[in-house]
């Protein structure tokens, strides 16, 4: 299907471009122009749309909570589409798989038992990140429509509220040093002490 939408995207734009309107005919000139972005529409459907049904027919246990999500790969540079299935015991990120005959494969997966915490912030044009924080750092995902999804996500990992990520201490060297504000008031007095 991909291959098919950007064979007609372009065919569409050639035409649109380079063969004069009154040739066609105003209908089909017209017509091409509404159907591009089914076009846009059909590649991106058939190159990175994960839809549940794909998730259930590689994985056996069952699932009620998914979302479209995006992650960046710092090892390749790129950004992976796919979806995110959160259970009580796993949460998982599937990908659209190279090989034709499988419609997806895991990517990235981590137990619940290893999960602190998680944080869910609204950026830009709507979207949202969720933060995982794990025993070995944090795991970021990009997600589009999340309304209510701080209760969604507690539900779906069966927990009853959201456990902090653990307490901030200080110690050694940095605990015995000035707060930014102390120190820059102390600069400030230095300063007016030199002149």
């Amino acid at each position: 299907m991909k291959t098919f939408a950007s064979l007609m995207l372009l065919v569409s734009v050639f035409v649109v471009s380079f063969v004069n309107r009154s040739y066609i005919g105003l209908p089909l000139y017209f017509g091409l122009f509404a159907l591009m972005p089914l076009w846009v529409w059909m590649f991106y459907a058939g190159g990175y749309r994960i839809t549940p049904e794909r998730v259930r027919k590689v994985r056996k246990e069952p699932f009620d909570c998914s979302f479209m999500a995006t992650r960046t790969n710092r090892l390749q540079g790129q950004t992976e589409y796919g979806r995110l299935i959160v259970t009580p015991n796993t949460v998982d990120f599937y990908v659209r798989s190279k090989h034709r005959h499988v419609p997806c494969e895991l990517a990235w997966t981590i137990p619940v038992s290893r999960l602190r915490s998680f944080a869910l912030e609204k950026g830009d044009m709507g979207r949202y990140a969720l933060t995982f924080m794990t025993d070995d750092g944090e795991v970021t995902f990009g997600l589009r429509k999340m309304e209510d999804g701080k209760e969604v996500l507690m539900k779906a990992l069966g927990w009853d509220q959201v456990p902090g990520y653990g307490p901030v201490s200080v110690s050694g060297e940095a605990a015995d040093a000035p707060s930014f504000d102390e120190a820059v008031r102390q600069a400030g007095n230095k300063r007016s002490q030199d002149i």
